[in-house]
């Protein structure tokens, strides 16, 4: 689902978007990635031999204003958008995550590789 042809990649992540009442992970290439929806969310992230540290919160569907905890750098109503700030190279400090923020964001970690 991640990783191969950037318009393959897209297509997924639009899916996420598309489906955002369902609970969709995609896996691939050394990523795992969801869907924040907007609002308040808790993330409870794998054991770190799983997911983590490296994450990420992407406002791909306009601009969003976010709050988060758990993060090494955590967002304070901070103003987020592509082509601008977004919260790239981010670590997990903590196996839960929480996020509040006024629409929906993708949410991104580090998944341990698959054998």
């Amino acid at each position: 689902a991640l990783g191969g042809r950037l318009d393959h990649t897209l297509a997924n992540l639009s899916t996420l978007h598309a489906y955002r009442h369902l609970n969709i992970a995609l896996v691939g290439e050394g990523n795992l990635v969801r869907l924040v929806r907007a609002g308040r969310a808790c993330i409870r992230t794998a054991p770190r031999a799983v997911e983590g540290p490296m994450c990420g919160l992407i406002p791909l569907c306009g601009p969003a204003t976010a709050t988060s905890t758990g993060l090494r750098w955590n967002l304070a109503a901070t103003r987020m958008a592509v082509g601008g700030l977004i919260s790239a190279c981010n670590v997990l400090e903590a196996r839960e995550v929480c996020v509040e923020a006024d629409t929906d964001l993708v949410w991104t970690t580090q998944a341990a590789a698959l054998s």
